[in-house]
């Protein structure tokens, strides 16, 4: 009897096929059968079109300062008077030497606000103290007033002094300049916060232009 009971077990089993509903156990057939999860597509990479490239911009050129001219021949300087350009109302402009000193510089004043640089050197012959060499730079201006016959201001910067021992000091200097429009030019440039003095007298040579909107037109 029991032989026969195991036989019928066995020929009840080899009729479920392998795989059938019947075949799974009560567990994954209560969950709901899922289909398999898709990849996720990939954007498809367009290899044929190219963005463009955006053009270049080129590069400005830059604009001459006040009172500059873009002719490259220069100005020969003989001229005690400058034109002012759009906006400018006073400007003095050039360079010159007197005794040991040497000092350049163009300074403009526009909408009440006064630019530019100076520049001044000492450079003795014969040094009469330790320090051999000079040089001054400004780019701070106040009470500028400049018209065709005489300009006046104060200049701040610094100035490095060179010694006879090789060493090199930089010190702050503020000046009071007066530049005198003459036949022969004349200038005089005191030290009010350290920095050179140039005694007054008139330029060994060179020349200074200066103007103002206010000054009468040159006669003809």
């Amino acid at each position: 009897m029991r032989t026969a009971l195991l036989i019928a077990a066995v020929l009840t089993t080899a009729a479920i096929p392998h795989g059938s509903a019947q075949a799974k156990s009560p567990l994954a057939l209560a969950k709901g059968k899922k289909g398999p999860k898709g990849f996720k597509g990939k954007g498809q990479v367009n290899r044929t079109s190219k963005g463009k490239k955006g053009k270049k911009g080129k590069k400005g050129k830059g604009s001459p300062g006040p009172g500059d001219s873009d002719d490259s021949s220069g100005d020969s300087g003989a001229s005690d008077t400058c034109e002012l350009p759009n906006g400018v109302e006073s400007m003095v402009k050039g360079a010159g030497q007197r005794l040991s000193f040497t000092f350049a510089g163009k300074i403009w004043r526009r909408d009440g606000n006064n630019s530019g640089s100076f520049f001044l050197a000492f450079h003795p012959q014969s040094p009469g103290t330790a320090i051999v060499h000079v040089t001054c730079r400004y780019n701070e201006f106040t009470d500028f007033d400049a018209s065709a016959e005489q300009t006046r201001f104060t200049m701040s910067g610094s100035c490095r002094q060179i010694f006879d021992d090789g060493r090199i000091q930089s010190v702050a200097a503020t000046n009071e300049v007066v530049i005198n429009n003459g036949e022969t030019d004349s200038v005089s440039i005191t030290a009010v916060g350290g920095g050179l003095s140039v005694p007054p007298g008139a330029l060994s040579f060179g020349n200074f232009q200066m103007a103002n909107v206010s000054d009468p037109p040159p006669s003809t």
